[in-house]
């Protein structure tokens, strides 16, 4: 209640000093909240004491902790004549109105001090935890879970970590602890620990248990037992578990580590029964016995299996997805008839230039025409016209670099991309391009065709800081080669000669 209390009082006073304007009224809230601050962690700290050893802490250890804390809050209500506490204040975010105090030589003090005791509590909470039986181990968890969040939240702020500079986040983790502490009251019955008898425990577990001796012998049976194999225990008290479960003595009685097995019923197929052994010791630690633990997993490895068997369904569905999206992908940016990049490659070209400008490269760009092409489909056909262009594709990619780009850009227009590559080498391999594809004829049905084609070239960043500035130029440049006869290859700068 103390503790709960306490980070009421550092909360309030910390909400209304986050609201208010004025300095000195800040500092005064500020003072206000250490009537909660300082105590927090040593009641909480109090708090573990006291549930831990199961009994009150005495007056002076009480006293003992709380001297520093209660020489915090003296030092918070002085601090305007001795700058103990806060050595100064400026004004922090503007826009999120914090004030930030500058921490005095006590205030390290105090924080200091309070890690010192909340590490000793933890300590003092894990040793307890490695010493406690099952039950009462859980509920320490579960209180060492809680109190993790004041630590972190006050490291945080203790450090400077926090989003907004002077932003205290401290009492925040101590709210976690108190939320956490009251789910774990009504949840668990954290304070509530009452003897269970070890009888009734065992004979109202649903899962079976069975008491080995060293032989084999079946010692003692639950009702969970009983009901699960339909055994009678003025009948199977005294038999040996090899009888029922042949396999089980050899594994169980080979280590004393604990196993986990799975064996099916017998005289029952498809049941399937999971045993969990452990040895039992005597005072002086001699192994006397076994425990088995026993439920019936059939339901559990069926829906296993199934799982299983939907989760590779599951996964040769994503591989189809991913091939899918793949071959989506691959349409998206490429052509249909020539299987060149198409108009989308755009994205693609910002980026080469990207990566030109930052690693001061040349970049250069062609723009092709196919000379008459209009003319060629009209006299003889879409078809052969259709052919020429998968033709040109497969020449141009046969005739250009790994790294240098290809896209059908319109109808019987084609775009090269040349990274690295100079105005002067462009021109040069263009036309190499341009000349050898003069050569070549387009035969079918006893028809031959051939054409030439015009290009027009431009270069980053002589010709353009932009993608759009250097195929605008590469189009004027085209253009111009088209107004000169067709046929050949043109610069911006010069035309190719």
């Amino acid at each position: 209640m103390a503790f709960c209390i306490s980070v009421t009082v550092w909360l309030i006073a910390s909400t209304v000093e986050s609201f208010v304007v004025s300095q000195s009224t800040k500092i005064l809230w500020s003072q206000i909240s250490y009537f909660g601050f300082p105590l927090a962690n040593p009641f909480l700290v109090l708090f573990l004491l006291t549930y831990i050893r199961q009994r009150e802490v005495t007056l002076r250890m009480t006293a003992t902790i709380l001297v520093i804390p209660i020489l915090t809050i003296i030092a918070a209500w002085t601090n305007s004549y001795t700058g103990w506490l806060w050595s100064g204040f400026s004004q922090g975010s503007i826009e999120n109105n914090v004030l930030i105090y500058n921490h005095g030589f006590w205030f390290w003090l105090h924080t200091i001090y309070m890690y010192i005791i909340f590490t000793g509590g933890v300590f003092y909470l894990l040793r307890a935890i490695i010493l406690a039986p099952p039950p009462i181990r859980r509920q320490l968890l579960i209180i060492l879970i809680g109190i993790m969040f004041p630590l972190i939240s006050g490291t945080i702020y203790a450090f400077g970590w926090v989003p907004v500079e002077g932003l205290d986040i401290t009492p925040t983790g101590l709210t976690f602890t108190g939320a956490f502490m009251a789910w774990a009251l009504i949840r668990y019955q954290l304070l509530d620990l009452l003897p269970v008898a070890r009888t009734a425990l065992i004979e109202q577990l649903q899962d079976g248990v069975i008491v080995l001796d060293m032989t084999g012998r079946i010692a003692d049976i639950n009702r969970a037992t009983q009901k699960l194999l339909g055994w009678d225990p003025k009948v199977m008290i005294g038999k040996n578990i090899d009888l029922t479960f042949p396999e089980l003595p050899l594994l169980i009685y080979s280590t004393n580590r604990p196993l986990r097995r799975d064996f099916p019923l017998p005289d029952s197929p498809g049941i399937i029964l999971e045993f969990q052994s452990s040895s039992l010791f005597n005072q002086r630690k001699e192994e006397v016995g076994k425990l088995l633990v026993l439920r019936d997993v059939t339901s559990r490895n069926r829906a296993e299996s199934d799982l299983q068997n939907a989760n590779q369904l599951l996964k040769e569905q994503l591989a189809q997805n991913k091939l899918l999206q793949k071959k989506l992908e691959h349409q998206a940016l490429h052509d249909s008839l020539t299987g060149l990049y198409n108009r989308h490659i755009d994205d693609i070209l910002r980026k080469e230039f990207s990566r030109a400008k930052r690693e001061n490269k040349p970049i250069s760009l062609a723009m092709i025409d196919i000379d008459h092409f209009k003319k060629i489909n009209d006299e003889h056909g879409h078809q052969i016209g259709d052919l020429l262009l998968k033709l040109f594709s497969e020449y141009i990619l046969s005739n250009i670099r790994a790294e240098d780009l290809a896209a059908r850009y319109g109808g019987d227009e084609f775009m090269l991309v040349f990274p690295g590559m100079t105005l002067d080498n462009a021109l040069i391999k263009v036309e190499e391009i341009r000349e050898k594809f003069s050569n070549i004829t387009v035969t079918t049905d006893q028809q031959q065709v051939s054409t030439t084609i015009t290009v027009g070239v431009a270069a980053y960043p002589q010709n353009g800081e932009t993608v759009d500035d250097v195929i605008r130029s590469a189009d004027w440049a085209l253009y111009a080669a088209k107004e000169e006869g067709r046929n050949r290859v043109k610069g911006p700068i010069s035309p190719f000669l």
